[in-house]
């Protein structure tokens, strides 16, 4: 799903890759990999984690490979991920800090790059919606934006953040929605920015503030909907993030062991989005098909082996 991008610049190294295709949900196109040999890799554990981390710096697709994700998926993820944030989002960052100036912990942006570790998440939940005659997508998005996240299915409520007096109004108003600031009720409460907002899309940032603290991953997920070209609509969520901290990343990988991935946890608030666009399209009259949702994240297994020396470092998928 594209979205129009405001003036100003990425969190981290800009992508820049359009978007193709009318779905959101999916393609495939042909996919190459490059490895880099044993005899350049670095030697201990310790190097070998450093260098996995420094390549996800530069480009934290870099641990996928073609068996594990296609191109055109990868196109819109990469779309998502160049993001643009606005002067106008960093500014109120930049005014909430200048009217907070006694507190210890700072409101701050929280990127993709400022995620910890291997532990990278791609994924895609959508909707194919057939609308009433009478209601277009962007009517139907709107209403989306506005009445489905107070309550899903008791996995989550993204509500205005509390700290903020006239946060409610500002988020209600499509034409102050850009930057304003959501808190989100779930295992660990945390909170977003919206940093875009057109016709066809919205787009969180996690940030860290003095009231959630941290979000436990840093990254994008944008909210929008494409055209399928046959009379019908993909509404979609698609994400792009990665485990915050050494603390959480720890967690993750002791727990993949044990077939219990802290990534998954945030996989029943989305299931429950694609219900609720299911039952309100088909309250109004529409027709609505919920899609197996696209989760993609480097195999846990393949970088055991690199860091144990036994496999080596693939580069990631260049899509032609």
């Amino acid at each position: 799903g594209g979205s129009s991008q405001g003036p100003g610049e990425a969190i981290g190294t800009p992508l820049g890759i359009g978007l193709e295709g009318d779905s959101d949900g999916g393609g495939n196109n042909s996919n190459s990999v490059d490895i880099i040999g044993f005899e350049n890799l670095p030697t201990t554990d310790e190097e070998r984690l450093s260098y996995l981390e420094n390549q996800l710096n530069e480009d934290e697709f870099a641990l996928f490979n073609q068996e594990e994700i296609d191109c055109m998926q990868l196109r819109k993820w990469k779309n998502v991920r160049s993001t643009n944030i606005p002067y106008s989002v960093k500014e109120r960052i930049e005014v909430l800090n200048q009217e907070n100036k006694e507190l210890s912990f700072a409101w701050d942006l929280q990127g993709i790059n400022d995620g910890f570790g291997i532990a990278v998440n791609l994924d895609c939940f959508s909707v194919d919606v057939q609308l009433p005659l009478g209601t277009t997508p962007q009517e139907f998005l709107e209403y989306m934006r506005l009445n489905f996240f107070d309550n899903l299915g008791n996995t989550a409520e993204f509500y205005p953040h509390p700290d903020l007096p006239g946060e409610g109004e500002r988020w209600q108003n499509p034409q102050t929605a850009l930057g304003s600031i959501l808190s989100i009720s779930m295992i660990d409460d945390d909170s977003v920015i919206c940093i875009n907002r057109s016709s066809t899309s919205w787009t969180f940032l996690t940030i860290k503030d003095p009231r959630n603290w941290r979000h436990p991953v840093a990254g994008f997920r944008r909210f929008g909907f494409t055209n399928n070209g046959d009379g019908t609509y993909n509404f979609y969520t698609r994400g792009v993030d990665r485990i915050r901290g050494p603390a959480q990343t720890l967690v993750r990988e002791v727990g993949m062991l044990a077939n219990a991935d802290i990534l998954d946890e945030a996989n029943n608030v989305w299931t429950a989005l694609q219900q609720k666009i299911k039952n309100y399209t088909e309250d109004i009259g529409g027709i609505a098909n919920i899609r197996n949702p696209v989760i993609v994240r480097p195999n846990y297994q393949e970088y055991k082996e690199v860091l144990n020396g036994n496999r080596p470092y693939v580069s990631g998928v260049n899509c032609n």
